[in-house]
């Protein structure tokens, strides 16, 4: 089945570049975009096709400097990859390597970019055509597979001729947020197949329009973020505003789970007065942003080891059995610079990075919005601490001492 869905995903794509349009094709987990574009790389030489792939701009001096900047890369299979056409995109990549293949696919030197959903949110690339292989994606919480949500499938569609301007946007009411939703896919969507969506012949036929049900989901969400803080919501007029918390939330792109839980607080802690480096740290491992993240068993010894070596803010008994504790022990590793053997824990560590300083910075607009001095001195010094790599404690020199040897 598996085969038969990469050759319908391979017909689909080829259709797109043998009218020199560039596409990308999703993908639910990270090693399928290696796998799917080597399956695309043998599908093409075995039908004589492989011509077909390469970009327009193949043979131009920019495309031969393309090449060498792909060479430099740590990552092999980018500049394997790269010859025949094709990229990859995923959160295991090191930030600067994903940026060198956002670049190249803007440029026109990729024609097909294999990649995860990391690409769909916050990234401006459009491309002719988008292609998903597959819409189950495997749930960590639940052990299981599930279907990929409403939300990324519109992202991801949204990647499809995304227009260059209407930057921004607002919505001040129930009102206009449903009209909003009605130039949305979900709506044509929900139109063609009520029943996908929970909406009955009935309904249907007593709401064409599907105006009440929209109401009813816009006034969930806004029901939602009002209990977090996020936005004031006059339920009886359907005026919504925003706040300094929403604002922050949107600007660090910031989940609102996350923001109940900064603010609310789980298992006993929350953003307070009065802040200190572990408790910064275990709030942030239980952000929602890394729900993907899971215990592996392997895992374990190493680390244990890295706990015991890297990690001056001691853990609690058992915490590494658990994900926060996992994520606290990556953080703390991350910033100590330890070497990380197992690959599984490299690319975690490189995902946690990547939003741990973002998250920690958004925990230290709060406080400042809050006018809580202390806690916004702790989460600004250990937002530099995941920036520069370099304890609190440390001299800075050893911040220069690093650079230089990186020069």
């Amino acid at each position: 089945m598996m085969r038969d869905l990469d050759e319908i995903c391979y017909e689909k794509v080829h259709y797109f570049v043998r009218g020199r349009h560039q596409v990308l094709v999703f993908v639910t987990a990270r090693n399928a975009t290696t796998k799917l574009a080597m399956t695309f790389r043998d599908e093409a030489a075995k039908k004589g096709e492989l011509d077909d792939f390469l970009p327009v701009s193949m043979g131009s001096v920019q495309y031969t400097n393309a090449a060498k900047t792909v060479q430099s890369c740590r990552n092999s299979l980018l500049s394997e990859l790269f010859r025949f056409g094709f990229g990859i995109h995923h959160a295991g990549l090191p930030r600067r390597e994903r940026l060198v293949v956002e670049k190249l696919f803007a440029n026109g030197h990729i024609s097909v970019l294999f990649c995860t959903s990391t690409l769909a949110w916050g990234i401006n690339l459009p491309a002719h055509a988008v292609v998903i292989r597959g819409t189950e994606i495997f749930d960590a919480q639940k052990g299981a597979f599930t279907d990929i949500g409403v939300l990324d499938v519109q992202q991801i569609f949204g990647r499809a001729g995304r227009p260059q301007y209407e930057s921004s946007g607002s919505v001040s009411s129930i009102a206009e947020a449903v009209e909003w939703l009605k130039y949305t896919y979900f709506y044509i969507r929900a139109k063609l197949n009520p029943l996908s969506y929970g909406i009955s012949r009935k309904d249907l036929a007593d709401d064409p329009n599907l105006d009440e049900y929209l109401a009813k989901l816009v006034t969930g969400a806004a029901t939602k973020l009002d209990l977090s803080q996020m936005i004031r919501f006059d339920s009886l007029n359907g005026y919504m505003s925003s706040t300094d918390l929403g604002r922050i939330a949107s600007n660090f792109y910031v989940k609102y789970e996350t923001v109940d839980v900064f603010m609310n607080g789980l298992q006993g802690q929350k953003l307070e007065e009065f802040m200190t480096d572990d408790m910064i740290l275990s709030l942030i491992a239980s952000a929602k942003e890394f729900n993907q993240i899971k215990v592996r068993e392997e895992e374990t010894e190493e680390l244990e080891q890295l706990a015991a070596t890297s990690c001056p803010l001691r853990l609690k008994m058992g915490a590494l059995s658990t994900v926060p504790g996992k994520i606290n022990c990556l953080m703390q590793a991350y910033i100590s610079r330890a070497f990380i053997r197992s690959y599984s824990l490299l690319s975690e560590s490189m995902f946690i990075q990547q939003n741990s300083s973002r998250l920690c910075r958004a925990m230290f607009e709060v406080t400042l919005r809050r006018g809580w001095a202390q806690a916004a001195n702790a989460t600004l010094a250990m937002a530099k601490c995941l920036d520069r790599k370099v304890w609190q404690f440390q001299t800075p020199l050893r911040y220069r001492f690093y650079a230089f040897c990186a020069v």
